[in-house]
């Protein structure tokens, strides 16, 4: 064999194993039977070209082409490749999720029941349905089994919470709670008695509020005229000339002043009397003294009577007998006192009526 004949049989092995290497690169096996479905997601972030096309886990293809729907520009069309002999019936759906928390995503085929005879046939199209990470992490019926665990369990904490001798500052906070409503139910109870009594005192109350708004509103006019005249007398009166008033009560002031100094001598002078008179009224109404023993001394009063009678007798008697008491002798001896033929003592009231008279 020339060696033409050997580069031509290797040029031609190694075209082939070049295009088997792409296709199977691409999921497509050219050994094995090989079927291109379509489907179709709003959003394909994650995913490419050779993505993992799986059934339950296990890897049957790969993604070969991603193109914008013509159709509609918010959704992308997506051609993947099945290798092998896999029948899928035509409600399969084709979900886009996750393969785990890190990784990225892929396509997994979904479908109920297997298909006996009406099978989908290659270039069908599949619905596509996006998955969230917990619904790709998790099963549909693990979610309800987990769901419905959990709704027993929390339902029976909901109905044991706050019950008498379970423990936990949680409970005893409800318990509490508790409390605090039933209190609140009976303090709305009566301020509801409150209200229901106090009704008719409120309802004379705005009456009366409202009677009183009445007048107002029919003497508004009467109000706004004695406002208006009281602004009037404001201004009349910030127009005085305060510096004037000011001297005149300073002026007032002083006078005031002086006048009380005076009154305050006046009474003290007046004081000082009456304690002198207080003094002398003492005296009189003191027996022993002098002057109340002339006020209270019968005895005393008729002898000072007695003397002024005397006297008024001695006068009396000098003025018509002055020789009797003036004797005058320029020659010769004096001459002896003459008696008188009668006492005039003897008729002293009558002498004394006469002198009164």
């Amino acid at each position: 064999m020339s060696k033409e004949v050997k580069l031509g049989i290797l040029a031609a092995v190694s075209i082939f194993l070049a295009v088997w290497g792409y296709r199977y690169i691409k999921g497509q096996n050219l050994f094995e039977e090989n079927n291109t479905y379509y489907t179709s997601f709003p959003d394909v972030t994650g995913i490419g070209v050779s993505t993992e096309v799986t059934l339950n886990g296990y890897k049957i293809g790969a993604i070969q082409a991603i193109s914008i729907n013509p159709q509609d520009p918010k959704k992308m069309d997506i051609a993947f490749n099945i290798v092998g002999n896999y029948k899928f019936p035509k409600d399969t759906k084709i979900l886009l999720k996750s393969s785990g928390i890190v990784s990225g995503k892929i396509l997994a085929v979904s479908y109920g029941k297997p298909c006996q005879s009406d099978c989908a046939e290659s270039g069908a199209y599949f619905d596509g349905v996006p998955v969230g990470l917990l619904g790709s992490m998790v099963s549909p019926e693990e979610i309800s089994n987990y769901v419905s665990s959990a709704s027993g369990e929390l339902k029976d904490l909901i109905n044991n919470l706050g019950a008498e001798g379970e423990p936990g500052a949680v409970n005893h906070a409800i318990r509490q709670l508790d409390e605090v409503i039933t209190n609140l139910n009976a303090l709305t109870g009566n301020l509801n008695k409150i209200a229901t009594t106090s009704s008719n005192n409120i309802s004379a109350t705005m009456s009366n509020l409202n009677a009183i708004t009445k007048n107002i509103a029919a003497n508004n006019n009467q109000i706004t005229s004695m406002l208006n005249n009281l602004n009037k007398t404001s201004e009349e009166i910030s127009k005085i000339k305060l510096s004037n008033s000011m001297d005149t009560i300073n002026t007032f002031v002083v006078e005031s002043t002086k006048a009380v100094e005076l009154l305050q001598n006046t009474l003290t002078s007046t004081n000082k009397s009456l304690k002198e008179l207080e003094g002398v009224m003492g005296k009189l109404n003191d027996k022993n003294s002098t002057a109340g023993k002339l006020l209270n001394d019968d005895a005393l009063y008729k002898d000072l009577d007695k003397t002024l009678d005397n006297l008024s007798l001695l006068l009396q008697d000098f003025r018509l007998n002055p020789k009797r008491y003036v004797n005058i002798s320029v020659f010769g001896k004096n001459r002896p006192y003459t008696y008188p033929e009668g006492d005039p003592a003897l008729d002293a009231d009558i002498l004394l009526d006469s002198l009164r008279n």
